[in-house]
């Protein structure tokens, strides 16, 4: 993976004579995988330099381009160099812009606001380039060869941070992003006091990553005045990668009042507070690996390994998975490249290749939107009020609960997606509500899993780990921008619990099978209407498919008791089923992750029950499935499960009979 530095200031592009070394410009990062795949995050100014560069990659290759934009956030510094991405306008070029989806609002009407006639003067409307736009909550998707895991951020405008992988190794890129709990990020935690649970979700977003770029616009002493701004301290940034085992932090999002000498002064000394070290002169421009570029984006220096200070090489060489002190810190510097190698010790790069796809959780880039209730738990009228105020804005409903038993009432009795609990008259009275309502939980999926956010003019972090606090995101005074957009994050991230399959590994031979058969839009056939019939009544359901999964679809062969011809893939239950050689069984969806909001959950026919069994063709591919499906949790023993891969067997041989499959199948005595 090659990752290249266009971008690295922040807030506002700072070009002149004190920035020439570490860049002026506005957030961009290149990203070219080993397969070719190219990926740009943020498209801050620094993209109009990206941008040229790419035109004459065309012009040598003669090739159009194809490629994908990751938007962090929507703020100027991120997206201003969107209308000066030359590449943008051409046509026969191939773009996906993603992007984090709001309570309201595409990503694409968003961008399309600063392209508006009073500030720009050619519209969205006019780009040449095919260009899809990706709406995103959390979640991992694939782009190309790259797995792309999106994770929120802690910033004022709804935020996404993205981790890469791919090619054996890890990128991070973290910015905007402040850290959750002030005391950490002003440096006055005990060193073995607990850190708050969203810092702790963030480092592990960090860990052992390859290369991490984070924001690190301040230090401690300029952090002070600007809390709830959205940025990191150096320190922290520093810490927070120490702690978890990251190879390499570039330090970017850089302040426009830093110029060059300051940035590697102050970054020195950050450097000296954490780690006990001071920043290498070989880190303060180039590191390992990382090749100079020059105007035209043609390679005019390669540093070579031993540019690498002996020291650093040595604390390379002798790195173990547990050693934090192999960290190395760099200032990102604009023009800069830097080629990632496997490097995790102790494992080979196939075994890092499949630590990495291990842990796959699908992708969810456009999620169910549903009516959000969230419940606020407080005596105190002005913070209900001004809470009330900020869900407003985003068009939420809220519901009131004065005391500890109408809270607990209230949860009881609805289905909310959020709790916002505020000091009324003593911290530990909001704590002990936050454990009655996780008591509650022991039995119900829903509730264990509730956002409970506790507003209260000072953080407790133990005694709120304890008590099942979230999230402590609101410490007074709070803003009402500040709090719609941690209320717009929450809300999403429930709605995480919809995820769409991986096509199976055999994809490609599982497509060119399934055409095949030439069954896919053709008329019912009784042959197979009989075996869903005999399911149904079998099982005492009352839905049975024979599911077909094509590249965009599931289509139903032979249906009984749903109306419904076909619905999108990515909301298929068979999709999954088809991805495994056994039955698929969800006893209950909504204590299920993967289709909790599932539009065929929260929607008609609202599955709360769903067994698939995958049809196995004679080459070994699966086609589709045989599934039955009901509107109540239910559960199927083994008899049954056994009954129902028999009748899948049938489903079988009949979807291959008058085919060049039947051929290959082995017993050709069919149930009639």
């Amino acid at each position: 993976m090659k990752v290249t530095f266009w971008g690295t200031r922040g807030s506002i592009a700072k070009p002149g004579p004190t920035t020439v070394k570490y860049g002026g410009n506005t957030s961009c990062i290149e990203v070219r995988s080993d397969a070719g795949d190219l990926v740009v995050l943020d498209c801050g100014t620094g993209g109009h330099g990206l941008g040229n560069a790419l035109m004459a990659e065309m012009a040598r290759t003669k090739k159009p381009l194809k490629g994908s934009i990751l938007i962090t956030h929507t703020h100027w510094d991120h997206i201003q160099g969107i209308p000066f991405f030359v590449p943008l306008y051409v046509p026969g070029n191939k773009w996906d812009v993603y992007g984090p989806r709001g309570i309201s609002g595409s990503l694409r009407e968003i961008l399309a606001g600063q392209m508006q006639y009073t500030y720009f003067p050619v519209d969205l409307d006019y780009l040449g380039s095919s260009v899809d736009y990706h709406d995103l909550v959390e979640g991992t998707f694939h782009v190309g060869s790259i797995k792309v895991t999106a994770q929120y951020m802690n910033h004022p405008c709804l935020t996404l941070g993205y981790r890469l992988e791919c090619d054996g190794v890890a990128f991070v890129y973290a910015c905007d992003h402040e850290p959750h709990s002030q005391s950490y990020a002003l440096g006055e935690l005990d060193a073995d006091a607990p850190l708050n649970s969203q810092d702790l979700r963030h480092i592990d977003f960090l860990r052992k990553a390859d290369l991490v770029v984070h924001d690190a616009q301040y230090t401690r002493e300029e952090y002070r005045p600007k809390v709830g701004w959205g940025h990191c301290t150096m320190e922290c940034a520093i810490d927070m990668c120490q702690r978890c085992g990251v190879r390499r932090l570039g330090i970017s999002h850089h302040d426009p009042l830093h110029d060059d000498a300051q940035l590697e002064q102050l970054v020195g000394k950050a450097m000296q507070t954490v780690l006990g070290r001071p920043l290498e002169h070989g880190q303060c421009v180039v590191e390992e690996g990382i090749a100079e570029q020059g105007s035209n984006h043609e390679k005019v220096q390669e540093t070579k390994s031993e540019v690498v200070p002996k020291n650093v090489s040595n604390r390379l060489d002798n790195c173990n998975k547990e050693d934090n002190s192999c960290l190395q810190v760099f200032i990102a510097a604009e023009g800069k490249s830097i080629d990632l190698q496997p490097a995790l010790i102790g494992l080979s790069v196939d075994e890092k290749k499949e630590e990495m796809i291990a842990e796959e959780s699908c992708a969810l880039t456009k999620p169910v939107t549903h009516e959000h209730i969230v419940l606020i738990g407080t005596s105190n009228n002005k913070i209900a009020e001004d809470l009330e105020l900020a869900s407003k804005g985003d068009k939420l409903n809220t519901v009131r609960a004065n005391n500890a038993v109408e809270i607990i009432g209230a949860i009881q009795s609805e289905r909310f997606s959020l709790v916002l609990l505020a000091d009324g008259n003593k911290k530990d009275e909001t704590l002990e509500i936050c454990q009655m309502i996780r008591n509650l939980g022991s039995e119900n999926h829903h509730i264990r899993t509730l956002p409970v956010i506790v507003v209260a003019d000072k953080e407790d972090t133990e005694a709120g780990l304890k008590a099942g606090v979230t999230d402590w995101l609101l410490v007074m005074p709070f803003t009402e921008q500040y709090a719609r957009t941690r209320f717009r994050a929450w809300l999403l991230r429930i709605a995480c619990q919809w995820r769409r399959a991986d096509p199976p590994i055999d994809e490609v031979l599982r497509l060119e099978t399934l055409r095949r058969l030439r069954v896919l839009d053709t008329d019912p056939e009784e042959r197979l209407d009989k075996l869903t019939r005999i399911a149904s009544s079998a099982f005492d359901m009352p839905i049975a498919l024979v599911s077909l999964v094509d590249e965009e679809r599931q289509w139903f062969k032979s249906s009984f008791g749903l109306q419904a011809k076909e619905t999108p893939r990515d909301q298929a239950f068979c999709s999954h089923a088809i991805r495994g050689k056994d039955v698929l069984v969800v006893n209950d969806t909504l204590t299920d992750e993967r289709f909790a909001d599932n539009p065929l959950v929260t929607g008609g026919p609202r599955i709360r029950f769903y067994a698939g069994y995958p049809l196995q063709l004679s080459n070994g591919t699966s086609p589709g499935t045989l599934c039955i499906i009901d509107s109540k949790p239910r559960d199927l023993d083994t008899k049954k499960m056994g009954l129902l891969k028999e009748l899948g067997g049938v489903v079988e041989k009949e979807l291959e009979r008058g085919t060049d499959l039947e051929e290959d199948r082995p017993g050709q005595g069919l149930v009639r």
